[in-house]
């Protein structure tokens, strides 16, 4: 990974860590449910045939690149394959619907069936994704500048956390907290930050609840896309997610985004209650709190509503941080 700023922040390399165990989705995620149609196609090779699958709530072409072929890297397969089906994949592959019919393409683990016979067959399993999983890690040598700041003040508290609390860390502290809940994780995020660089917190005295965030005292808007492809940087390490209650949720949730990994997938530091996983890129694993991890695209982002948003000094703080 070449040493980049702020300024022209680019995806992470391809770092990778195998796990030898089955993997946990990332509590925003649907069902870990597969449902597949397979449609053998008169063909000379098992190659050559493709797949049908119908999206549900929960997926993205990572996951089902990663849990039907195999193969997380051959998402953009999928794309070249539902270009002209769905189109806003070119432009857009990260936002897929429920009910999406889209083509796989085919691989040597293909049911073998005679030439010229057609035949479908459905699929489904329960189970988790495959006990091999391919993560991107993160470190220190991924960032500098302004970049770097931002990443040593997320990893202490990733160090510090023990656990998820509602409620907890809701005034300003010395050091870094032990028990945090999305807000207050974050508040005490743009506190460490600001102290840093030297400049005002716009938070004040407040530690805002999750979707007062998106106030404009504190911060201004950036997109309402998840996530923002076009361009790339558009949003950068620093910046602020908010997510609203919903229908079902007694709250919103908040955190900070972090970069994106070599799949392109957004990284994200927050606080929540479910237990960290072995696929997050930090955070103290079967505890609950801090974590820096992949967001998936899902229908609950949909019916919560998403934006993500920049501190309304965040060009001051960058500027101070770039020059000490």
């Amino acid at each position: 990974m070449a040493s980049v700023g702020y300024a022209n922040f680019s995806p992470f390399g391809n770092k990778t860590v195998t796990i030898e165990n089955s993997v946990d989705e990332s509590s925003l995620e649907g069902e870990n449910t597969v449902s597949v149609v397979t449609k053998t196609t008169d063909t000379k090779s098992n190659d050559n045939k493709t797949t049908e699958y119908t999206v549900k709530s929960g997926d993205y072409l990572f996951k089902i690149a990663k849990e039907v072929l195999g193969d997380s890297s051959r998402w953009p397969e999928i794309v070249e394959l539902n270009k002209d089906r769905y189109p806003s994949l070119l432009t857009n592959p990260a936002l897929i619907y429920t009910g999406w019919v889209l083509k796989l393409p085919g691989s040597s683990n293909t049911t073998t069936t005679t030439a010229s016979t057609s035949s479908t067959t459905t699929t489904t399993s329960t189970t988790s994704p495959s006990s091999t999983s391919t993560i991107d890690t993160v470190s220190s040598a991924d960032y500098t500048g302004a970049t770097k700041a931002i990443f040593d003040i997320v990893k202490k508290f990733c160090d510090a956390n023990e656990a998820y609390v509602y409620g907890s860390a809701h005034y300003k502290e010395n050091g870094y907290v032990t028990t945090s809940d999305c807000s207050g994780f974050t508040a005490q995020f743009v506190n460490k930050l600001s102290e840093l660089a030297g400049v005002s917190c716009v938070l004040g005295s407040d530690y805002p609840s999750s979707t007062n965030f998106a106030n404009s005292k504190y911060t201004q808007p950036i997109t309402n896309a998840f996530p923002p492809t076009n361009p790339r940087d558009l949003i950068k390490p620093g910046d602020i997610f908010v997510m609203g209650k919903g229908a079902g949720y007694s709250c919103g949730h908040v955190g900070v985004f972090m970069g994106y990994n070599s799949a392109g997938q957004p990284l994200f530091a927050h606080s929540t209650g479910s237990a960290i996983s072995a696929n997050a890129s930090m955070g103290k694993i079967g505890k609950s709190g801090v974590r820096v991890e992949v967001f998936g695209y899902s229908d609950q982002i949909k019916e919560r509503g998403w934006g993500m948003y920049r501190l309304n000094n965040m060009s001051q703080i960058v500027s101070n941080l770039e020059n000490k």
